[in-house]
């Protein structure tokens, strides 16, 4: 792009080298043979693949070290999936098994009715589970209805942790315990992105310049454009780094409760719960707090 070399991209010594005719990717693999060979290193064939994207490459097979690259329709770097298919569901739904498990775990220590305040049961969650699913939502599309299936499981995980129905309103609750829907984090993790990539000179040439190259609305689906396009339309305005924390702040008024009464409502009976934990009274305050879970917002 312009003079800027974006061929290699590198971390530590996980390296993705991407060329659009085969010759110049042979050239790329030469170089890395003999940087490697100069600094007596030797790079490991067995960890490395080919990954097509055009059919210029479809017959093509690379090699290195006199060994031949096996070809594959995807792959993992860093923890993220790239794939020809650009399905990026099964790897959250990988993601997503682990916060259940990780949270599940934690019954051991308390975090089961009776045992722990839902407080303390809201903020282990967010701490220590939600925090898992976050790594690669910046980047990578997620399908509205795979993010409304995390959005009940995650609810379901909290109520009955808590002791609550599963047919209980999650929106106040989650407001009370100040935990976000995965809709709402998937939304913000767009717009942290966005602040990373303009606040870096060469990220942002990049991003203007892939900006330049799709008409307006014409982005595939699955690209970055396309899902912070969608982000906008949810704030009604174009974020930019001038509008950066005002973005955040509509966005988090999207996702509150509209009947604020009633949030402040279980927000008193969850501190009455975490206060009088000794009070013989305490798990009649719980029903009324189901009851109160149920009224209509």
């Amino acid at each position: 792009m312009g003079r800027q070399s974006l061929c290699i991209v590198g971390y530590c010594d996980d390296l993705i080298l991407l060329s659009p005719i085969v010759k110049h990717a042979e050239i790329l693999l030469e170089k890395c043979e003999k940087y490697a060979k100069k600094w007596k290193m030797e790079f490991n064939v067995k960890k490395s693949v080919t990954m097509s994207l055009g059919p210029e490459f479809e017959s093509k097979s690379f090699k290195m070290n006199g060994s031949e690259l096996p070809t594959v329709d995807s792959f993992v770097y860093l923890g993220l999936p790239l794939s020809k298919k650009s399905d990026n569901n099964n790897f959250f739904e990988e993601k997503f098994k682990k916060v259940e498990r990780a949270f599940y775990s934690l019954y051991g220590l308390g975090c089961k009715p009776r045992h722990l305040s839902p407080r303390s049961i809201g903020f282990i969650y967010k701490q220590y589970c939600q925090s898992i699913i976050r790594y690669g939502l910046e980047c990578l599309h997620l399908p509205k209805y795979k993010i409304k299936e995390f959005n009940i499981r995650q609810n379901m995980m909290l109520k009955q942790a808590i002791g609550l129905s599963k047919f209980a309103l999650s929106t106040p609750l989650l407001n009370a315990l100040k935990v976000e829907k995965i809709t709402e984090v998937y939304m913000k993790q767009k717009l942290y992105f966005y602040k990373q990539i303009m606040s870096n000179k060469l990220t942002k040439q990049v991003f203007n310049c892939i900006k330049e190259f799709y008409p307006r609305n014409k982005a595939p689906k699955e690209s970055y454009l396309k899902q912070l396009e969608l982000v906008n339309m949810q704030i009604g305005f174009s974020v930019s780094l001038e509008t950066y924390k005002k973005s955040l702040s509509d966005l988090s008024n999207i996702f509150l409760c509209k009947n604020k009464g009633l949030v402040d409502s279980v927000c008193s009976l969850i501190y009455k719960m975490d206060t009088d934990k000794k009070d013989e009274n305490i798990w009649k305050t719980h029903k009324l707090y189901k009851k109160l879970i149920y009224s209509k917002t």
